[in-house]
């Protein structure tokens, strides 16, 4: 008797998002990648607002053996114009088509909605918040207020919505009483449109204040005997707030070294709290607590943060160009693809024969939450025409999840093969 065919895989499906960066040169780059699929035969398909788009680049593919089952991973990469992204409501979607399944991953570009909270105001006096909408089309919008989920009774206006290019904006303006304001009252700004769906929150400034626990860099806990944790404030007259930090439930001495307030373009104020620890006493996964009250007020806000227990080790793949990328007649770059780690604290550098290249040679993108948990990046490595040099090219990972760097390699790159394997 013949032994059964191993199952189908069914494939994980990531889509990124193209950098800042990346627009500010006026390109766009989608990075579709599909893992731990089976079996092998598989299509991918891009559409971009709903037409299908074919210029797409699949790359090269890897295979792993998981017992019975062979698993692939593939990757297919489109590039379009940074105006093309930049529509309203643009949306470019990857199908990936497969015998265990299809999935489907969709970007878009949405308006950005914003609050801009009020400016220090003299007691007694009425204040105005501030909703910006930016970057939206149609033009048909609305914008209206709530305060603690009700409809407001303060008077409020809203502009002509403001075209630029095929673009448009508009705000809108609330007054607010100011005994209203430091009773505790939370404003909505609320933005009816077809590319949205938002309603910001601005909070009372009055007793209540956002703020931020930041723990040590990985590079610090690995090099110095002590390091540094952060925990800033944000909101109105943050003076009048105290920070207070605990180990293991229990006050230091000293209790952090807090910096003066810095007022902000927006009108909102932030001040910072440093405390000094021990590298073992980060390492032992002691607590660590930023307590944060207004002097007015019994009410205390707390952030807690200690070292990660059972952090996620990334998974790191180089991505080689296409021939056609590397006729000569174009420049051409490097994609590095860090997925599946945690926290999400990460250091990117590359190599070119163990000599490590200068930071204006690549860009890292912001690290993103992970669809199946975790976070991921990409770094992508500019590679000018008239610059090639063959070679070992390594793109080098630093996670607290290994002691050791976990590096993606790819050599002979202006040849016709291509491979990579992670060194841990």
């Amino acid at each position: 008797m013949l032994p059964a065919p191993p199952p189908d895989a069914r494939a994980t499906v990531y889509l990124t998002v193209p950098t800042k960066m990346e627009l500010d040169n006026e390109t766009a780059t989608f990075m579709c990648l599909a893992q731990r699929f089976s079996p092998k035969t598989y299509t991918f398909k891009w559409s971009l607002d709903g037409k299908e788009v074919t210029k797409a680049i699949d790359k090269c593919d890897k295979s792993e053996k998981k017992g019975s089952v062979t698993e692939y991973s593939a990757t297919s990469i489109l590039q379009i114009s940074a105006d093309d992204w930049k529509k309203p409501n643009s949306k470019v979607k990857c199908e990936f088509v497969h015998k265990a399944g299809n999935e489907e991953r969709e970007a878009e570009y949405k308006p950005t909605v914003f609050i801009l909270a009020p400016p220090e105001h003299k007691p007694g006096e009425p204040m105005t918040l501030t909703c910006y909408v930016k970057d939206f089309y149609p033009k048909e919008v609305f914008v209206s207020w709530l305060a603690d989920d009700e409809p407001v009774t303060s008077k409020y206006s809203t502009s002509l919505p403001i075209q630029k290019d095929q673009i448009f904006s508009v705000y809108s303006q609330l007054t607010v009483n100011d005994s209203k304001w430091k009773n505790g009252t939370v404003f909505s700004c609320v933005v009816y449109h077809e590319g949205i769906d938002e309603k910001m929150l601005i909070a009372p400034s009055s007793q209540r204040a956002e703020f931020y626990l930041v723990g040590p860099s990985l590079s610090s806990v690995r090099s110095d005997t002590s390091v540094y944790l952060t925990c800033l404030v944000v909101g109105q007259s943050v003076k009048l707030f105290s920070i207070q930090w605990k180990v293991n439930g229990i006050v230091p001495n000293p209790n952090g070294h807090e910096q003066e307030p810095r007022v902000h373009d927006n009108g909102t104020e932030s001040k910072e709290s440093i405390l000094k620890v021990l590298v073992t006493d980060w390492n032992a996964y002691a607590l660590f607590t930023c307590e944060v009250k207004h002097l007015c007020s019994d009410y205390t806000q707390e952030k807690r943060i200690s070292k990660i227990r059972d952090p996620k080790q990334p998974t790191v793949r180089i991505l080689r160009p296409s021939d056609s990328d590397l006729s000569g007649l174009q420049n051409a770059c490097l994609l590095c693809l860090i997925t599946g780690f945690f926290p999400s604290d990460i250091s990117v550098q590359w190599l070119l024969n163990e000599t490590q290249l200068d930071a204006s040679q690549f860009t890292n993108s912001p690290v993103a939450t992970h669809t199946s948990g975790g976070f991921s990046m990409h770094s992508a490595l500019m590679l000018p025409a008239s610059e090639w040099k063959d070679g070992t090219f390594s793109c080098v990972v630093s996670h607290e999840s290994s002691q050791n760097p976990i590096t993606a390699t790819i050599e002979n790159l202006y040849g016709h093969s291509c491979y990579w394997y992670p060194v841990a």
